[in-house]
């Protein structure tokens, strides 16, 4: 497991690199969000009886990207922003897009599919590339990281957006961090997270860059034995999310799955064509929408929570929401 001080030193290092531009696109990306910006918890608990399939960007992803062809009613798909014109160019729409950094270029991962965003809803942190938000035509969703260096006490006021959610090293994660937070899935199966890659591999899905050899940081084997390459940085976020799956998911009697022996994530893996063919929503008891409205299984912040962003559809969310805010703001109710 990370050390508090290790997560401290990896924030640290991000914020010493990337802090002017982050303070620029949070208040640009302000400015989108009083204009078209939604509550979170307006799709609070969407996904209760439901099964989130998370897709990320590593190179397994081209492996099973025409299995994601198959159209389940009772599952969504959730990508990262250098997958999602990967998927849309294989007949696979995706429910969410996520994107978490200043660098990720709209004009090559964004702009060539615009006209087909307008049902599909962007979630970002408020420090990301702001020419998303600002252009994307479907719901747009903001959030503030809360890290251990409190950052959030300088990207909230800025942008004017008070909803956070647990920092979580990377765009891979943050999909798998929002999701169990806000949107409260049953069962959530990863593909494409790989965190590293094999000899034959791109750094990237379908996209051969020079990133294979100059972020060849470590050798490592994955847990099926061969041997595979990675970054400081991934084999970090790597870590993380074992760490958060543990303390975090486990805990609620939820199921974390992957579709391939690839990659450095131990996690049980599950066959997607027999899950996309084969997965029933279930109908949720009220007592169970109650147990997680009401019980402190609400494991999100809001920065100044008698100033909510938006007016909530659903008022008797909204006020117990309200009822088991922290006295302190910025202090997480955790389950």
């Amino acid at each position: 497991m990370l050390t508090g001080e290790q997560v401290k030193k990896q924030s640290e290092g991000a914020f010493s690199q990337w802090g002017p531009t982050w303070e620029k696109n949070a208040k640009l990306n302000g400015e989108t969000f009083k204009a078209k910006g939604k509550s979170n918890f307006s799709i609070f608990g969407h996904g209760v009886g439901r099964h989130l399939i998370c897709v990320a960007y590593g190179a397994s992803l081209e492996d099973e990207v025409d299995k994601l062809k198959v159209k389940n009613p009772s599952v969504d798909i959730a990508c990262v922003d250098k997958a999602f014109g990967y998927l849309l160019d294989h007949d696979v729409k995706p429910k969410f897009v996520f994107l978490a950094d200043a660098g990720i270029s709209y004009e090559e991962n964004c702009e060539p599919w615009l006209d087909q965003t307008k049902d599909m809803s962007l979630i970002l942190n408020v420090c990301a590339n702001p020419e998303w938000a600002k252009n994307w035509r479907g719901n747009v969703f903001f959030v503030v990281n809360e890290d251990n260096i409190k950052t959030q006490d300088i990207y909230s006021p800025l942008s004017g957006v008070n909803e956070l959610v647990k920092a979580s090293s990377n765009v891979g994660n943050s999909v798998i961090v929002y999701a169990n937070s806000y949107l409260h899935y049953d069962t959530y199966t990863m593909v494409g997270y790989d965190f590293a890659w094999g000899e034959d591999d791109n750094y990237y899905c379908n996209k051969d860059t020079d990133k294979r050899w100059y972020m060849n940081h470590n050798q490592v084997l994955q847990p099926t034995g061969e041997l595979v390459y990675t970054s400081n940085n991934l084999m970090f976020s790597v870590r993380w999310l074992s760490d958060y799956i543990n303390v975090e998911i486990a805990p609620r009697k939820r199921k974390v799955y992957k579709t391939t022996k690839k990659g450095l994530l131990s996690v049980p893996i599950r066959n997607l064509d027999k899950l996309l063919k084969t997965f029933t929503a279930r109908q949720p008891e009220p007592e169970e929408i109650d147990h997680i409205l009401n019980t402190r299984a609400i494991s999100v912040s809001v920065k100044d929570p008698a100033e909510l962003n938006r007016e909530l559809p659903n008022k008797q969310v909204l006020e117990v929401i309200i009822r088991h805010l922290p006295t302190d703001p910025l202090e997480a109710v955790h389950a």
